[in-house]
């Protein structure tokens, strides 16, 4: 992952935790992905969990809410960065 993705899902996990969002909300699931995303950076890529991030953004968070387009540019420099690695 790089710098700039690392970035940008620091400041979300951040927002997200200072609202204190109920576990069980899109917000609250957004917070655990994450933490796992930072987890496992140093350790392997984050091919299966990434995957099941895109589907619950696009199954559970709502479309036109900020936490969505947060979301997508997460989503957007990670398939970025994926597609520099994979073509040089």
């Amino acid at each position: 992952m790089n710098r700039e993705c690392k970035n940008e899902i620091l400041s979300l996990l951040s927002e997200l935790e200072k609202s204190k969002p109920d576990p069980e909300s899109a917000e609250g699931v957004t917070i655990e992905y994450l933490k796992c995303f930072l987890a496992e950076t140093g350790n392997r890529q984050m091919g299966v969990d990434f995957f099941d991030f895109k589907r619950f953004w696009l199954e559970s968070v709502p479309w036109c809410s900020e936490l969505s387009s947060r979301i997508e540019k997460i989503i957007i420099m990670k398939d970025e960065f994926n597609d520099q690695e994979t073509h040089g």
